[in-house]
């Protein structure tokens, strides 16, 4: 279990910022290939945020054994 002084030190800003941003640049932006490129880089650079933020390992074992 995680101490109580370690909970809620996880930051999320940057990744709400970026689903945020790339939402609104959805409903604004023409449609066209330009437009998924910039989402593709918006959303990934979300993930990417929302995985710095929760520590995630970055490797995993696969859960099927080989």
């Amino acid at each position: 279990m995680t101490p109580r002084k370690e909970v809620g030190r996880e930051r999320y800003g940057l990744a709400l910022i970026l689903t945020m941003a790339a939402l609104i640049f959805l409903m604004a932006a023409p449609s066209g290939r330009w437009t998924d490129v910039i989402m593709l880089a918006l959303l990934g650079g979300a993930l990417f945020a929302s995985l710095r933020a929760a520590a995630a390992p970055e490797s995993c074992e696969s859960p099927v054994p080989s």
